[in-house]
């Protein structure tokens, strides 16, 4: 491994600072690129294990300022984040927000690491937790520093992401464009996170088939995202695969599909082989195959789908669901209606325990029941499901079902 990479990056390993050097400069795609080598090597690296001893010490050395200590956290943080590990990541964050209480009052790294916490319970599918601490870090936040902040704007646009994550596209919308106009004044059209928060605000309106916003910002922007951020960047994959999903939904299955291919293989690129980040660019994939009539290519790109999410989230996780709603819908195409239906008992269990029952996770998968039951001649088992959920779908901008009688996507 040695000579791979820079001497610098090596050390970074052990070295806080010169990770957060390195991060804060640009070079964050490098990290993580040495870090996925690392792990091919030696295994599945643990961050928060690796990195809190040296926190902790960190805390300690003498000569050290509150604000470098909370900036360490959060590069730490940020490096959790990428390789998905939020669980790990919330004691760390509960760490450096308890120290930064003490030591340094109201820093807006202080906010930061509020609003990371929230971000990290909604990632582990804790909705309503993560809720109340968005809007208590934002009322922090304001009291602060001000409405018009820097740290305002995030956490709007966390807010949006957990809004767009439950399908509230207008809601989101409404967020991201309140976070967009703060970022914009405060960082500049070309900073990162106002870039990234245009991508959201962008996806948005795909989901809600806006298609004259959509044009209006998409071709500038990737253009912009490729010269700011790399062209083998996140959110390059991410705009590239929501531009796929758009024309998918316009009937361009073609061009749909080379533009998820190419965000799959810049996040492999980027992140490695197994890494979450490829589920939805897979998923994506394996409905574009199946509409064509690929059956095998569809069921292969399914079964790596399941594989992944199993390795990376527990059971009751909303990906590991989302990836059996898939499943079953494929079982259900191949007419295995029985084993179908007990699964989808399962994860309605599942889902509506975690979600509620208005959910539109709930939604999808009682109607794919509904339609189970049906095909099996349980009509009047079914019809319940039907009458409870038909109404709550009309409110899912983006649910598809197939013709001839087919599953609920989402």
């Amino acid at each position: 491994m040695k000579g791979e990479y820079p001497e610098e990056l090596q050390e970074s390993l052990t070295n806080i600072p010169l990770l957060h050097y390195l991060w804060s400069h640009d070079l964050r795609n490098d990290v993580i690129r040495y870090w996925n080598l690392v792990g091919k090597e030696e295994g599945a690296v643990d961050i928060a294990a690796t990195y809190r001893p040296a926190l902790n010490e960190l805390e300690k050395e003498p000569g050290r300022s509150a604000e470098e200590v909370l900036a360490c956290y959060t590069t730490v943080i940020m490096l959790g984040f990428a390789f998905n590990q939020h669980a790990g990541m919330e004691e760390i964050i509960r760490s450096g927000i308890a120290w930064g209480e003490r030591e340094a009052g109201t820093s807006p790294l202080l906010q930061q690491l509020r609003r990371f916490l929230g971000v990290g319970l909604r990632e582990q599918g804790m909705w309503e937790e993560s809720d109340q601490v968005l809007h208590d870090a934002l009322r922090q936040a304001r009291a602060s520093d001000g409405e018009r902040s820097r740290e305002v704007g995030e956490i709007y646009a966390s807010l949006a992401l957990t809004q767009a994550r439950r399908e509230n596209h207008e809601e989101a919308i409404d967020l991201y464009c309140r976070s967009h106009e703060i970022l914009r004044r405060t960082l500049g059209e070309d900073h990162p996170d106002t870039i990234h928060v245009l991508i959201d605000l962008l996806a948005g309106y795909q989901h809600l088939g806006v298609e004259e916003e959509e044009e209006k910002i998409y071709h500038d922007l990737l253009e912009r995202a490729r010269l700011r951020l790399g062209e083998e960047s996140r959110m390059v994959a991410r705009l590239l695969h929501n531009r796929g999903v758009s024309l998918q939904s316009r009937g361009d299955l073609p061009e749909a599909r080379r533009l998820i291919a190419e965000a799959l293989a810049i996040t492999r690129k980027v992140f490695g082989q197994q890494h979450p980040n490829a589920l939805y660019h897979l998923l994506g994939l394996t409905t574009i195959e199946r509409t064509l009539g690929n059956v095998e290519a569809s069921e292969k790109g399914l079964q790596e789908a399941f594989d992944l999410v199993r390795l990376s989230y527990p059971d009751d996780h909303p990906d590991v669901l989302r990836v059996m709603n898939h499943l079953e819908h494929l079982r259900t195409k191949q007419g295995d209606h029985e084993d179908a239906e007990e699964l989808y008992r399962e994860v309605l269990d599942t889902v509506s325990t975690i979600f509620g029952e208005e959910d539109p996770t709930t939604t999808i998968v009682a109607l794919n029941l509904a339609t189970i039951l049906t095909h099996r001649g349980q009509q009047e088992a079914a019809r319940p499901y039907f009458e409870r959920y038909m109404p709550l779908a009309e409110k899912i901008p983006d649910l598809r079902k197939e013709e001839g009688g087919g599953s609920y996507e989402f």
